[in-house]
């Protein structure tokens, strides 16, 4: 990567709009705010941008999925997770947040299983104190949510969540149990009272997912602050394969909602949006822990694993090779596929931008 490379990282593929940049500033306390966007831009994306300069032989990542455990309080179906209560050790938590430092790693996506139950918080908590400098996205079901463990987080600074739910209250409550939908509710007013800023998870069906993000939908959750919003095509563990949508259509959507709502959209399979107008392919630019230490290339599926923080260090597995290879072709495969729908799209007015990431 040269200094294009690097601007293209640090602006070309953020997809944020003034109007977004001003709602995340005040979707929580100025100093929270401040904070997040501070290690998110210049730690998350200009350091690791020069960090990737340095280790060239290696695929860094600009952020890390961690699944700290495999307990979880709900049983939702198509779950790629075998809930079987592993959690990582306070001890192997802290030294491989301390090697992705180093390594100008600095934003972690905090998933599991469920994230907020109490084994996996007493150890995830005093990392997320000690690494300031870090930004930790706590992706949670919602249903471990209260005043009491926003009291917690409330001197945290480097902390922000992601909200799991599925649209509608009936989406919502058959998925993932009766009270999902309360639970996110509840979640949503006790983080907008204490300031904390929080994005919006949705998994979609092919066949419904129209309703999932309708208008009722993205304008409850802009009420309550809301500002980002990431969606996956629902994944069918048994068949490992995605639901997936029609792809053109979906993405004309998204740009509907985004225009008329100042909000970020991500989507975990195709791409994110860059401002209302356009869409840029998703590279996939991660990798993902489980609780034993194990690296993946990809959260959905368990292989193939590239080594293990209990016998290697971050560094060597990062520089395996395979590893490099497999997400360099995962962003060809993912150039292909909005490729097939480029002509229609730009005939819609709706641009595909030519996006290049790489670690050399």
């Amino acid at each position: 990567m040269g200094v294009r490379d690097i601007y293209a990282d640090v602006l070309g593929s953020a997809g944020l709009s003034l109007p977004v940049v001003f709602r995340l500033v005040r979707a929580g306390s100025l100093d929270r705010t401040s904070t997040i966007l501070y290690n998110f831009v210049v730690n998350g994306r200009i350091v690791n941008g020069v960090k990737r300069q340095k280790y060239k032989a290696a695929f860094i990542p600009k952020s890390i999925i961690l699944e700290p455990t495999y307990e979880c309080d709900q049983k939702c179906p198509s779950c790629y997770v075998k809930q079987d209560g592993r959690t990582m050790g306070g001890l192997m938590l802290d030294s491989f947040v301390k090697q992705a430092w180093e390594l100008g790693i600095y934003r972690f996506e905090v998933m599991g299983g469920e994230p907020l139950m109490p084994k996996a918080l007493d150890a995830i908590l005093p990392v997320m104190k000690k690494y300031r400098r870090c930004v930790f996205s706590i992706c949670t079901n919602c249903a471990q949510i209260n005043e009491e463990l926003a009291e917690k987080f409330s001197k945290i600074k480097n902390v922000a969540f992601l909200l799991s739910m599925e649209g509608t209250e009936s989406a919502t409550d058959s998925y993932r149990g009766v009270g999902a939908y309360n639970a996110y509710k509840n979640a949503a007013a006790v983080l907008e009272k204490h300031k904390i800023p929080f994005g919006l998870s949705i998994s979609l069906d092919s066949q419904t997912w129209k309703s999932q993000i309708d208008d009722s939908v993205v304008a409850d959750f802009v009420s309550h602050r809301g500002v980002v919003i990431y969606s996956n095509p629902r994944f069918d563990p048994n068949t490992q394969r995605f639901d997936e949508p029609d792809r053109a259509s979906y993405m004309k959507e998204l740009q509907r909602l985004c225009k008329k709502y100042p909000i970020y959209w991500g989507d975990g399979y195709y791409g994110k949006m860059k401002y209302h107008k356009g869409i840029i392919p998703r590279h996939d630019n991660q990798v993902c822990v489980d609780p034993d230490g194990n690296v993946r290339a990809n959260r959905f599926f368990p292989e193939p694993v590239f080594g293990s923080l209990a016998t290697k260090s971050l560094l060597d597995i990062l520089s395996d090779p395979a590893l490099v290879a497999c997400k360099k072709d995962h962003a060809a495969k993912a150039d292909k596929r909005l490729a097939a729908e480029k002509p229609f799209l730009e005939k819609e007015g709706f641009r595909v931008y030519d996006y290049q990431w790489g670690n050399s």
